[in-house]
């Protein structure tokens, strides 16, 4: 069986959910839902074999790891779910002691990084976010948790859009998350490694494709969604998935990219997010 490690956030329906629907049972594949944090952690491990998984992982361990070509989860502009919640201004935001940072998060700690390089980090699990909120402190917030919060509130007037922040200052693409399989399985099954990575892509393009297609898939993860999407109407999530977030792979892809693997160079994972002495 093939350990395939599917992101747990809207963000990836676009690409997944014809995969699921139409192509994985062309392949012996067994699910394994998480956060990018957990997957990346079970992809370096060798318990997946491939998965989604954030960009600053792939670029701290590219030379274990070989990338899907043609995908990404990333964003020109704002991305809605990526997200500093902040008592005083970005231009303020140095000065601060430190910030929370979700322990879900890779790629938005690493971006926070290259843009703040001063600015101490502190992780935080993701149940902690409402206590986190009675504080006056600025937090980093990703994902489904991150689109639904609702904002701005008292104690942090100042929502931040980490991708837009990003775009401005490198003229580069924000992206968060790739595709990618363990080198030595991808080299030892050549075949399958091309066969999922097409099936992908098709995926990508049967979503794109039909707007009927959206909305049923759009309905079913809200009816699926419990209280995690609470407040977040099918027109919301469609924008979102269709406008804010970008699935492609180009030039300007890999050059963002190689702007993140400056920071991995400088700053091993530990060191990304530290806790308050």
């Amino acid at each position: 069986m093939i350990q395939f490690g599917d992101i747990a956030y809207l963000n990836t329906l676009p690409v997944m959910a014809a995969f699921w629907r139409s192509y994985a049972d062309a392949f012996s594949l067994t699910r394994v839902r998480g956060t990018p944090s957990q997957l990346n952690t079970g992809l370096l491990s060798g318990s997946l074999d491939i998965s989604g998984i954030s960009a600053a992982c792939f670029v701290r361990h590219q030379q274990d790891l070989l990338l899907l070509p043609e995908l990404s989860i990333s964003s020109n502009g704002p991305v809605e779910s990526v997200l500093i919640l902040s008592p005083v201004p970005w231009q303020q935001l140095a000065s601060q002691p430190f910030i929370h940072v979700s322990g879900a998060s890779a790629s938005a700690a690493t971006m926070l990084q290259y843009l703040l390089p001063n600015l101490r980090q502190v992780i935080f699990l993701p149940e902690a976010l409402n206590s986190l909120l009675e504080c006056s402190e600025p937090i980093l917030v990703i994902g489904d948790q991150a689109l639904t919060l609702t904002m701005p509130c008292k104690s942090h007037p100042y929502v931040i859009d980490v991708a837009t922040q990003w775009h401005q200052q490198t003229h580069l693409p924000a992206v968060f998350g790739v595709w990618a399989a363990r080198r030595t399985w991808a080299e030892t099954h050549p075949e399958r490694f091309q066969a999922i990575s097409h099936a992908l892509i098709k995926s990508k393009a049967d979503f794109f494709g039909s707007d009927s297609f959206q909305q049923i898939v759009i309905s079913e993860a809200l009816a699926d969604s419990g209280q995690t999407l609470q407040g977040l109407s099918m027109q919301r999530i469609q924008h979102y998935l269709t406008q804010s977030i970008r699935y492609d792979w180009s030039p300007a892809h890999e050059a963002a990219v190689t702007r993140l693997a400056t920071v991995s160079q400088n700053q091993d994972a530990a060191s990304l997010v530290r806790p308050l002495s």
